[in-house]
């Protein structure tokens, strides 16, 4: 979101523009359950000069680490290293932007059987390590122009649980909002 488009929400009395979202759950570093599936986001990047940006090494390792074991679906801004992050349009033309740290969390301690994110726009698509399925659903092109379709899959239901569920479960799911800190993009 710009200054500009911030600056005309501050003026109809929005200071916080997730607050506006309805219908869905909002998730920076929270966990919601779905039909037993268990979802967590988690907006960080190394990439700097952005809200929720985070610098590689163990500034952003950090906020891995509060991700929590046994995530059905993990949900990031940023891919992990090799799965869907081949930048090739700016200056880091045919640099992998992944992060390094993520990849190591997802691979040697969450193991989800899906990770999906976006950032590197024009890698929409899927790839797999033989456990988890990587999904970059990025829908836009690198001049954010909407160039790709959603990616649609169908996520089987644990055992003992079924999609025809009160849909309490899903309107009780809290939502987890960032503190000011925590979204400012100078942290590092």
């Amino acid at each position: 979101m710009t200054e500009r488009q911030l600056a005309g929400l501050s003026m109809l009395g929005v200071s916080k523009p997730y607050e506006m979202l309805t219908n869905c759950t909002y998730l920076v570093d929270g966990e919601v359950d779905v039909y037993g599936l268990k979802i967590y986001g988690a907006p960080w990047h190394p990439m700097p000069g952005y809200s929720f940006y985070r610098s590689r090494g163990q500034a952003i390792l950090h906020k891995w680490n509060n991700i929590p074991p046994k995530v059905d679906v993990l949900v990031t801004h940023t891919p992990p290293l090799g799965h869907g992050d081949y930048n090739a349009w700016n200056k880091c033309d045919g640099v992998l932007a992944g992060c390094a740290e993520l990849l190591n969390t997802v691979e040697f301690r969450v193991k989800p059987k899906y990770h999906v994110f976006g950032h590197i726009h024009d890698m929409h698509g899927a790839t797999s390590n033989g456990y988890t399925t990587f999904v970059n659903a990025a829908i836009c092109d690198h001049k954010l122009r909407v160039d790709h379709g959603p990616i649609i899959f169908d996520i089987p239901v644990p055992y003992g649980h079924s999609k025809t569920e009160s849909e309490q479960s899903i309107s009780d799911a809290t939502s987890s909002v960032p503190s000011e800190e925590d979204s400012d993009s100078g942290s590092t």
